[in-house]
């Protein structure tokens, strides 16, 4: 388990959630940065999303920021509507709006 301590206000503004890990039903309080798109599992070191489902974790291949996507998948391009390889056709997102 990790020990170490965070300084909260480098977490601002955050949020704190009761997360149930899908993969191994492990249970625990999270707090993290608002804009987190996933989280570590501390029992499994699985990727999770805030609901504790799977995600995959990976870098764009065009603007280079970290994004995740669940179910996991295996994408090379984000869904940040700010980056070149937006494609609102694929944004799931629009759906729910």
């Amino acid at each position: 388990m990790n020990n170490k301590i965070i300084d909260i206000d480098s977490a601002r503004p955050h949020i704190t959630n009761s997360i149930e890990c899908k993969e191994c039903n492990h249970k625990w309080v999270a707090v993290y940065p608002e804009r987190t798109n996933h989280l570590e599992c501390p029992n499994c070191h699985e990727f999770v999303n805030d609901c504790g489902t799977l995600v995959s974790v990976s870098i764009c291949k065009v603007c280079k920021r970290e994004f995740s996507v669940c179910p996991p998948a295996d994408w090379d391009e984000c869904l940040a509507d700010d980056c070149k390889s937006y494609d609102p056709n694929r944004d799931a997102d629009h759906l729910f709006d």
